[in-house]
């Protein structure tokens, strides 16, 4: 066997293309790629190309190259599946809490304290090397070994032969040298990363600096924010106003409802985690597996520790106006809009979304839905959902959908709530029985789509003092008279596409046979209406701190999707996909008259879902080849373990409430 070849077979699944979004099972075809691969797992494979290539011509190195991988792909794929497989079967591997790699007789052994605590290794140990989670002390034993050695930048916190305790401090890769009895010198390479904790997890003082930080980006506004830590440094309301500003334009959505859903939030999450790292560089941003609180909703989710005084406050404000009173986060302001654009701000110039026409300047939560509870009503988010979409979504497009749809937005509806319905809705509660839901659940994404189309029009303008009967949003008779004349309320909501926004909605038992009922009129009124959301329902959620604890979850679960794709455990089609749903693109430039709607154009695609459309974020990962990447590039640049991610997750296929990958039967589910 060559050099090439002994080198590819020892580092098995590493042998694989890290510029496609392909499935990576099979050859590798561009020794190039390879070569220049970024330092990480599979850098002796590198290296030992690279001394190849002196040695004989260019041509002679591409043939003997392309023959050893071609051979070699197949016996790589089948590595790393049989090995996924024998991991997934010794789950009591795991339990260990430690990372252990072996490099020729030599193995090393590493671990912290969350390791040894939680009795886990960092990603469930599915990491083909050793991670150095920054600036937690790492225990290294290096076995069958003498002494040993580490790069100098690695703070060595106790020294004894060849156990170590060293910390990392920055993103990248270090080293470790043992030399054994009989003198031969084995060389590992460890790297360093932020771990990605579920809130919980964290230790005291890792969680109180990560809210701490939150805290500052809420109180500590820009300029001064920039000065005091550094040119990275962004406020709460910059964050705010970017994502209404992508989420809440007139013609489309630019960051929900389509495939570009998780890279824009993802991308966004690391920007706001760049900022908390400017703060104080040890934070990294956890997550909430809120697979946890939806499994005991019914009785518990008011009560999770999440909301304690000194975490995230209560979810149910004890006043009529569903301001946050108590707790770390009370009375967390909403800021007045410094921009005129109506998608920036409501008509009271706060910087929540037009549609919205709650007047308090401050955070709102609540646990109802137009007077129903939110833990009866608002759909599940739980294992099974999460277990649903990864069985019935093997293609990305599909996917992010259903992720959006199923696993994101009720948990945002879940915090914020919804009030100040039509008077009428409450009288028809009785009708309307438990489908109540299903028109309140789908009033804020239904309230959002008709002002698109121009069938609502939301105050431009309310004094401070006016009362919020008297700034409402509500139907444009206008355009109603013109283009819609002689319909029921049913028909308008069915023509406009809004009962297909929700589909149990239109298939309630409440007497929807009767499309000319009353309790239609009551539906059509209260969307035009919008009543009075929470802040974490709105697209200026981003104000409501837990917005940063979410979307950690759903890239996690792609992750997972990625990973077992590649080592051919579960099929899931890569191609980028333009799915985008019910989010039309309403082009408003020739709608000049009050009476005039936008052309809404089914062909053209919302930009931001497009697989070259542009990441609005600059350099947020590692080794980026230009400040700006497109959705396709920062989608090949992000799977799980990539050089160029910061990051990992602490754990990406066990689910602390839903078992290893939802408990689905993984073997022979690698065909569509």
């Amino acid at each position: 066997m060559t050099e090439l070849a002994k080198a590819a077979h020892s580092v098995y699944g590493a042998v694989v293309d890290e510029g496609s979004h392909r499935s990576t099972y099979g050859a590798v075809d561009k020794a190039d790629e390879l070569v220049a691969r970024p330092a990480g797992v599979g850098t002796r494979v590198a290296r030992v190309a690279k001394e190849a290539r002196p040695a004989v011509g260019a041509a002679l190195f591409r043939l003997t190259t392309y023959a050893c991988l071609g051979l070699l792909g197949y016996a790589v794929a089948y590595a790393r599946r049989k090995g996924a497989i024998e991991l997934y079967s010794d789950r009591a591997a795991l339990r260990e809490g430690v990372q252990r790699y072996c490099e020729d007789g030599v193995c090393v052994i590493a671990s912290n304290r969350y390791e040894r605590d939680l009795g886990r290794p960092i990603a469930n140990g599915l990491y083909e090397g050793i991670i150095l989670e920054l600036f937690q002390e790492t225990r290294l034993e290096a076995n069958d070994a003498e002494s040993c050695e580490v790069s100098e930048e690695l703070v060595v916190v106790d020294r004894g032969g060849c156990e170590l305790d060293v910390m990392a401090t920055r993103v990248g890769s270090y080293w470790l040298s043992a030399t054994t009895a009989t003198g031969m010198i084995v060389e590992f390479e460890l790297v360093g990363k932020y771990v990605r904790r579920e809130i919980r997890d964290l230790a005291s003082d890792d969680r109180a600096r990560f809210i701490d930080a939150i805290a500052v980006t809420h109180a500590v506004p820009d300029a001064v924010g920039r000065q005091k830590y550094g040119a990275r440094y962004r406020s709460t309301d910059w964050f705010t106003t970017q994502h209404q500003f992508w989420s809440a334009s007139r013609s489309c959505d630019h960051w929900h409802a389509g495939s570009g859903f998780l890279n824009m939030h993802a991308s966004f999450t690391r920007r706001y985690e760049q900022t908390l790292q400017a703060i104080d560089e040890r934070v990294v941003v956890a997550y909430w597996d809120f697979t946890i609180e939806d499994a005991t909703r019914d009785c518990c989710f008011a009560e999770s520790v999440l909301w304690s005084s000194d975490w995230f406050s209560t979810v149910e404000p004890n006043n009529s106006l569903n301001i946050l009173d108590s707790g770390r986060f009370a009375f967390l302001p909403i800021r007045k809009s410094t921009r005129v654009e109506m998608q920036d701000r409501n008509a009271y110039g706060l910087l929540t979304v037009p549609w919205n026409t709650n007047p308090s300047p401050f955070l709102t939560r609540s646990q109802q839905v137009y007077g129903l509870a939110n833990v009866v009503n608002v759909p599940h988010f739980g294992c099974a959902e999460f277990s649903g979409v990864m069985s019935s979504s093997r293609a990305y497009g599909l996917a992010m959908n259903s992720i959006a749809s199923t696993l994101h937005s009720p948990v945002h509806g879940m915090i914020g709530g919804y009030w100040n319905y039509v008077p009428e809705i409450e009288a028809e509660q009785g009708s309307f029985n438990e489908h109540m839901y299903n028109v309140s659940s789908a009033s804020n994404a239904i309230t959002k789509m008709l002002w698109r189309m121009g069938i609502v029009e939301c105050p431009k303008f309310c004094a401070p003092d006016t009362p919020a009967v008297d700034c409402t949003c509500n139907l444009s008779r206008p355009r109603l008279e013109k283009h819609y004349s002689g319909l029921s309320a049913w028909d308008i909501l069915n023509t406009t596409g809004a009962l297909s926004l929700y589909s149990a909605m239109a298939g309630a038992t409440f007497d929807d046979s009767n499309h000319n009922s009353s309790i239609w009129d009551i539906v059509l009124r209260q969307v035009a209406n919008g009543g009075h959301v929470g802040t974490a329902t709105t697209d200026g959620s981003p104000t409501d701190p837990t917005f940063w604890l979410i979307h950690g979850m759903q890239e996690r679960f792609l992750q997972q999707l990625r990973f077992l794709n590649d080592t051919g455990l579960w099929y899931f089609d890569q191609t980028w996909q333009v799915v985008t749903g019910n989010n039309f693109y309403y082009d408003w430039s020739n709608a000049t008259r009050s009476e005039d709607i936008p052309y809404k154009n089914k062909s053209a695609t919302c930009s931001g879902h497009r697989e070259n459309d542009i990441i609005p974020f600059a350099n947020i990962l590692e080794d980026q080849p230009k400040p700006f990447l497109t959705n396709l590039e920062y989608y090949n640049m992000t799977k799980a373990f990539s050089p160029h991610l910061p990051y990992v997750y602490d754990q990406l296929l066990n689910w602390t409430q839903c078992g290893w990958a939802f408990g689905l039967d993984l073997e022979g589910s690698s065909n569509p």
